[in-house]
């Protein structure tokens, strides 16, 4: 009897390899998906054959290219099945047989369908649970994407996305050992906003778990404080967030106001847990009292806010900017002990460099 029931704990090796095939096919047309998105000339979108799953498809309307191939003029599509119709696994299957492999939505369709495909990529991990490079950089992308709707758009839907977003780096993280170094990989050599947010909450997740937080709630905390730490900017005006060259007296003041901004908008969203919130209102203050909204000093300010500065401050020297070049990690850890510790957490500090390999003297 028992060497019965040890048998049926085993997993078949070759369901095993059909698992993981399955997750090469899903992931590769996850990744395909996003490269689309951001192609705003493209009024119909790809979608492969291995997003489309039964009973779980959204309510959009599929489209078939009738003739050639690439990228195709509205006239060369035809409808497939109207939004709200049955779609057959024999239909998928016919379609495959005859050598099809992808169905397209309208641009307009673009949000719902994206949502889908979040929790696709949410479901992943139930097929294929250890971390590549290829699944985190899909995390990656869906991040960037969601916080693209954020940044247009800070409503309670696109941040409770934003949420799952950081779960799944989270998810990821406490799965699979692997994901640490992957994860930092995240954070280094972005310049754009999206990049920079997702590279924050990464560097978040990770320290945060390397200062004494495993918990999953407290983790995904860190990640959504970091994801969103900038979320106030959306009500300041363009003309200030482009503008190129320093500010003057009253656009430094209206910038400064961008943390209490962000608290204002997710204060009252019970999505986000109120570490999140803090580290969000807090992430500008400093040591010894000089910082803003509220001038605080040391203890008075969350560790989750310290924990958000220094993943900020360190994420934007290590990336590249119009006016500077990225710096690698221990030039960072330099200039940060050289001129920016009071804006730091000296512990924080010592973590986030041992986190790197190095040394903290």
């Amino acid at each position: 009897m028992s060497s019965n029931s040890g048998t049926a704990h085993k997993m078949d090796p070759k369901l095993d390899i059909e698992a993981l095939a399955e997750s090469h096919r899903l992931s590769t047309a996850i990744d395909r998906y996003y490269s689309q998105i951001s192609r705003l000339n493209l009024t119909y979108l790809a979608v492969s054959l291995d997003l489309i799953v039964l009973h779980q498809l959204p309510d959009v309307a599929l489209f078939v290219a009738h003739i050639g191939q690439g990228d195709r003029l509205p006239g060369e599509y035809k409808l497939f099945r109207g939004k709200g119709m049955y779609v057959s696994q024999a239909e998928l299957d016919a379609l495959s047989q005859s050598g099809t492999t992808d169905l397209f939505i309208q641009r307009p369709d673009v949000p719902m369908f994206t949502q889908y495909v979040e929790e696709l990529l949410d479901k992943m991990d139930s097929v294929s649970p250890m971390a590549d490079e290829h699944k985190v950089g899909l995390l990656r992308k869906s991040a960037m994407n969601v916080m693209s709707d954020i940044i247009a758009t800070p409503s309670a839907e696109n941040i409770q996305r934003g949420v799952k977003a950081v779960s799944g780096f989270v998810y990821v993280l406490m799965r699979d050992p692997k994901a640490y170094q992957l994860l930092l990989s995240l954070s280094s050599h972005d310049h754009y906003t999206l990049q920079h947010s997702v590279g924050v909450a990464t560097t978040a997740i990770i320290l945060a778990k390397k200062v004494g937080v495993h918990d999953e709630a407290g983790l995904i905390e860190a990640g959504v404080g970091g994801l969103l730490h900038d979320i106030g900017k959306t009500r300041i005006a363009k003309e200030i967030i482009n503008k190129k060259g320093p500010l003057d007296e009253a656009e430094w003041a209206e910038m400064k106001k961008h943390s209490l901004w962000g608290y204002e908008i997710l204060k009252d969203n019970p999505q986000v847990g109120m570490r999140a919130k803090l580290a969000v209102l807090q992430h500008h203050e400093d040591s010894n009292g000089t910082g803003y909204p509220m001038g605080l000093r040391h203890e008075q300010v969350s560790i989750f806010a310290k924990i958000v500065a220094i993943s900020d401050i360190f994420n934007a020297i290590t990336t590249d900017r119009s006016y500077s070049k990225a710096k690698p990690p221990f030039e960072a850890f330099k200039l940060i002990k050289d001129k920016l510790m009071a804006k730091v957490d000296p512990k924080l500090y010592e973590a986030l460099v041992h986190i790197y390999g190095g040394k903290s003297d």
